[in-house]
C-alpha cells in the first residue's frame, strides 16, 4: 500500500522563502516525496513564477521583503489569470491564534509552524493535492455544463425553426408559398363569421389563369410551376 505522504504522481510545487538554506532543505524534502520544485526568493518573484508555469501547489514563508507571504496569498486570490492554487504560509513558532487567523483570511489553505516535521509537511501536501484535484474536476464539470447548455440552446433555437417551419408548410402551397386550400377555407370562414359579427360587407375575388394548361402541354410543367411561382408573387 503506498505511503500517504507520497504523490500519486509528480506535481509541481513552488516554494517561497528568502533564506536560501530553507529552499534548499525544502526542495530536497519535496523532491524527495516526489515533487517537481520551483522556488522564488519573495512574493514578486512567486507571483512571475505562478503566471509563467502555473503551480497549484505553493509553500511559501511569512516574512519575506518586497512582498510578504500574506500579500503573496492575496496577489494571487485577487488575480484573474491565476487559477485555484492551494496555499500553505510557513509561520513562526510563536505564531498565535491572530496570526493564523491574518494568514487564513489573506487567502491561505493553510499553515505550519517552523521548525515542522517532513511527515507533516509532506501530508498538508498531499491534502493540498487531492482539494486541487477536486477543484480541477469542478471546474472540469462546470465547463461542460456550460457547453451543454449552449448546445441545448442552439438545439431550441433549432427546434424552434423547424416547428415554424412546420407550421407553414401546414398552412400553405409548397410551391406558391401562398395559403392552401384547407387554410383558405379556414381563412373565409373566419371572415365570413366576423363580417356577420360586425355586420360589415365582405368582398371576395376570384383569379383564374387563362389558357394555363396550354402553357404546361406546350411548355412542360417545369414553366409552368414557373408561372405559378410569378403569379404568386404578383398577388
Amino acid at each position: 500500500m503506498q505511503d500517504p505522504s507520497i504523490p500519486i504522481q509528480p506535481t509541481s510545487i513552488l516554494v517561497v522563502d528568502d533564506d536560501p538554506a530553507a529552499l534548499e532543505l525544502h526542495e530536497r524534502i519535496l523532491m524527495d516525496a516526489g515533487y517537481q520544485v520551483l522556488k522564488a526568493s519573495n512574493g514578486r518573484e512567486a507571483l512571475q513564477c505562478i503566471l509563467a508555469h502555473g503551480p497549484l501547489l505553493i509553500l511559501t514563508d511569512w516574512s519575506m521583503p518586497e512582498m510578504d507571504g500574506l500579500e503573496l496569498c492575496r496577489a494571487i486570490r485577487s488575480h484573474e489569470a491565476i487559477p485555484f492554487a492551494y496555499i500553505i504560509v510557513l509561520t513562526a513558532s510563536d505564531a498565535g491564534p491572530e496570526q493564523v487567523a491574518q494568514a487564513l483570511e489573506a487567502g491561505a489553505d493553510d499553515y505550519l509552524k517552523k521548525p515542522f516535521q517532513r511527515r507533516e509537511l509532506t501530508a498538508r501536501l498531499h491534502a493540498g493535492k487531492r482539494i486541487v484535484h477536486l477543484h480541477e474536476a469542478v471546474e472540469t464539470r462546470n465547463r461542460e455544463l456550460h457547453r451543454a447548455n449552449a448546445d441545448m440552446s442552439i438545439a431550441y433555437s433549432r427546434l424552434g425553426e423547424a416547428n415554424e417551419l412546420l407550421k407553414r408548410m401546414v398552412v400553405t402551397d409548397e410551391l406558391t408559398g401562398l395559403y392552401n386550400r384547407r387554410e383558405a377555407m379556414n381563412r373565409m370562414t373566419e371572415c365570413w363569421a366576423g363580417s356577420v359579427r360586425r355586420d360589415a360587407p365582405l368582398a371576395c375575388i376570384g383569379i383564374d389563369i387563362d389558357h394555363f394548361k396550354n402553357v404546361n402541354d406546350t411548355h412542360g410543367h417545369a414553366v409552368g410551376d414557373a408561372v405559378l411561382k410569378e403569379v404568386a408573387r404578383v398577388l
